[in-house]
């Protein structure tokens, strides 16, 4: 089953998080009677403390809605929908959490692993092999400022 927050954008799923840790969900209630109720009613908090009302639905996320201007008459998974459901659920709260510190620390491996890699090529070059893919990174250089009109 696919989670309703990674259907969001990650700049939508951080501002939900933003917006969870912010305590801007104001009410939340089970829209169904029974022990896992699969679809929520709240109120969140806008940007300018506007109120907006929002319905999450578990099985069916895209059936989700909210009356703010991104996700209204839409089929999109909005911010303030990702902060209800961390308020409904908030153990995802770690998940989420040690889910990015995981790739972060999987991310500087791999950048450790290509530098490393990177290095060993360079030590195997010839000094003229060298000298030449030294010019031609400085014509890039030259040519990308020329183009960005950097200087």
């Amino acid at each position: 089953m696919t989670k309703l927050p990674y259907l969001a954008s990650g700049a939508l799923l951080w501002r939900g998080y933003d917006y969870y840790t912010d305590h801007k969900v104001l009410s939340w209630e089970p829209t169904e009677s029974g022990e896992r109720p699969q679809q929520f009613d709240g109120v969140v908090s806008g940007n300018g403390d506007k109120p907006y009302e929002v319905h999450i639905d578990i099985a069916h996320p895209k059936k989700s809605t909210c009356t703010c201007p991104f996700a209204e008459g839409r089929h999109v998974i909005c911010k303030h929908m990702v902060a209800l459901y961390f308020s409904v659920y908030p153990a995802e709260v770690d998940e989420l959490l040690h889910a990015e510190e995981q790739w972060e620390a999987e991310e500087a491996a791999r950048e450790e692993a290509h530098r490393a890699e990177t290095w060993q090529y360079v030590r195997g070059l010839k000094k003229v092999e060298l000298q030449e893919g030294l010019y031609r990174a400085l014509l890039e250089i030259d040519d990308l400022r020329n183009r960005r009109g950097w200087w």
